[in-house]
């Protein structure tokens, strides 16, 4: 199966880090699995089409508190409200590149977006304690997919709760 992982995110800017980070993790644990790692999400039109799956990891806001991880499953209609709601540090939000992607023919056979809520996102600060204690989990959930060919879970997790 043709797979790829993408993290978006800004090193620089708090929580919106998360996506980078998740796809580092990917990357360490599972380095025969293709990892990319983009700043703005346009260059996911580029990158989606012709895979199997593609995994796409980024922040977002409005999703709930910061460290809740949802996990969408992109099919013949645009993400939910709340992910395509979410305030982009970038000049194109992931959804808008997923639905220009579906436009010009270009989405992969099957796309989950992973999402971490998040609240900082100032130049210049890191990633909350939530955020980052979110990474680790949001690794196994990734790994979970790509294993699964995309078919694992797709609930919503809450740090510090019993899964």
């Amino acid at each position: 199966m043709d797979v790829l992982v993408v993290g978006c995110g800004h090193p620089d800017r708090g929580d919106d880090a998360v996506g980078l980070m998740v796809a580092a993790g990917v990357h360490r644990a599972a380095p025969t699995v293709p990892v990319h790692q983009i700043a703005d999400p346009v260059h996911l039109v580029a990158l989606l089409s012709g895979h199997d799956l593609v995994v796409v990891v980024d922040a977002a806001t409005g999703t709930g508190p910061p460290g809740v991880t949802h996990v969408h499953e992109v099919g013949d209609t645009p993400l939910p409200v709340p992910v395509t709601s979410v305030t982009s540090t970038h000049g194109l939000s992931v959804s808008d590149a997923i639905e220009l992607s579906r436009r010009v023919g270009g989405l992969p056979r099957r796309l989950v977006v992973v999402t971490v809520a998040g609240s900082r996102f100032a130049l210049g600060t890191v990633p909350q304690d939530a955020v980052r204690d979110a990474v680790a989990p949001a690794v196994r959930r990734v790994l979970a997919l790509v294993a699964a060919g995309g078919g694992a879970s797709l609930r919503t997790e809450v740090p510090g709760r019993a899964r």
